[in-house]
């Protein structure tokens, strides 16, 4: 073993070196590179030095700079201020696989829950191991060395006996700029479909020929007592006036006049069985724009739930709507999507609401649908928000929300075009997802015998 490994016994640790074969001689991390943790000081909205945690590095190492923190700069701070081409790994919690690539000409240091690696350049390059911890060889390999309490531990003698293939400077290179390609045609593909994405407002206001502008929140508002008893609402917001919004020329109409809503059921951990035809729908199952894709479910109910809790089957062409803000999401509320089951039978469950037509000659779903995710729409939908420990909306919040209601044909011309965008901006997606797979596969294969 290396310098500084630690002492393994499990088969499964050295199974990675028995079975991984390369025409390039592997080295322990320790051997090329020195390592440094962060610092442990409170976050500043401003100051003079950016401080970057876990939070800012997102799922391929890229540094997100929409909500950088700061710390005040201190003579002691000196050794932990990141140099161009430095790594940051996180070393703990369920993100413990993020590794940023340090290449910003602003001043910058880093959290404690970081560890820099300085890697010997004249070696190995840092982009290059950079992009060699996005290849499934690093990742089999950091599996085995991570440390499993009540949480990942990939400290930083885990971190020291990562292996490492080390291929000529020029091969290096070879791979840094195949992989640099494919992450820019993988990023140009995202903006496209970014793009399309925010097109679609602009386009439904425009066909609705609303007139919209945002206004600047109102600390102060007027009510008479009768409303104040009717609402039971103090909060700002709740009053912003919706006429200083909208400027509408269809009818501006709430949603109870067209849809009925349905509750879910609470099902236990000992309701789910291994695998049926009956799956369980949650609030985790919504994506936004997207349509349902039904494989997103992984827990199953028994069969006979569906005639058991038939009240709270979907139908395709139901529209369901999360009531709360989603993890693992962008907070955002109401996000509705048509369902298509596709013959399973989808129970609902917790936090998730179904919107059951009761005339489609009038409203159309995929219009509702997507007539909710809009912006603007939002803009007004916002102000129900009942704000608590969680952010949450009631159900006669959603009954009452207002939408344009153009003439059926209008509605339906509104739904193709933005079902087009929207498919078109997913195809985009997985596109830019396979572009950079497919790199990363062929990078592992000049590495590999």
């Amino acid at each position: 073993m290396s310098q500084g490994q630690l002492e393994r016994f499990d088969v499964e640790y050295f199974k990675w070196f028995s079975e991984v074969v390369s025409k390039y001689k592997f080295v322990s991390l320790w051997d090329i590179a020195e390592f440094q943790y962060g610092l442990w000081e409170s976050a500043q909205d401003n100051w003079d030095l950016v401080y970057i945690r876990i939070t800012d590095i997102d799922e391929f190492g890229l540094l997100k700079k929409d909500d950088l923190k700061f710390v005040t700069e201190q003579e002691s701070f000196w050794n932990s201020i990141l140099q161009k081409w430095d790594i940051l790994v996180a070393r703990t919690w369920a993100t413990y696989w993020k590794t940023l690539y340090f290449d910003e000409d602003f001043r910058a240091t880093y959290w404690g829950f970081l560890i820099r690696i300085k890697l010997d350049t004249s070696i190995i390059l840092p982009k290059y191991y950079y992009y060699f911890t996005h290849t499934r060889l690093y990742w089999n390999n950091a599996k085995q060395l991570v440390w499993w309490w009540w949480q990942p531990q990939f400290n930083a003698n885990a971190v020291k006996q990562l292996q490492i293939p080390l291929p000529p400077l020029e091969i290096q290179n070879q791979i840094v700029e195949k992989m640099d390609l494919a992450l820019k045609e993988k990023k140009q593909k995202e903006l496209e479909a970014k793009t399309l994405l925010e097109s679609i407002d602009n386009f439904v206001l425009s066909e609705l020929w609303i007139e919209y502008k945002e206004v600047e929140e109102k600390k102060v508002f007027g009510l008479s007592l009768s409303e104040l008893g009717e609402t039971k609402r103090l909060d700002v917001n709740y009053y912003k006036n919706e006429k200083e919004l909208f400027k509408w020329k269809y009818e501006n109409i709430e949603i109870w006049n067209f849809v009925d809503l349905f509750n879910w059921y609470a099902f236990e951990s000992n309701d789910y069985i291994k695998e049926s035809n009956t799956l369980n729908f949650r609030m985790s199952n919504i994506r936004p724009w997207w349509l349902i894709d039904i494989k997103y479910s992984e827990k199953f109910l028994p069969d006979n739930y569906a005639e058991k809790y038939k009240n709270y089957l979907l139908k395709d062409w139901d529209v369901v709507i999360a009531m709360t803000d989603m993890a693992g999401e962008p907070k955002i509320l109401a996000v509705p999507t048509i369902i298509k089951t596709d013959g399973r039978n989808l129970l609902l469950n917790q936090r998730v609401w179904k919107l059951v037509f009761k005339d489609k000659e009038k409203l159309n779903p995929e219009y509702l649908s997507y007539i909710l995710i809009c912006n603007f729409i939002r803009d007004s939908i916002k102000w129900k928000w009942a704000k608590s420990v969680q952010i949450n909306l009631s159900k006669d919040d959603i009954l009452s929300f207002k939408i344009p209601l153009p003439p059926l044909e209008i509605q339906e011309k509104i739904a193709l075009e933005v079902k087009s965008r929207i498919e078109k901006a997913k195809v985009l997606e997985i596109e830019a997802k396979e572009v950079y797979e497919k790199a990363k596969i062929e990078v592992e294969e000049m590495i590999l015998d």
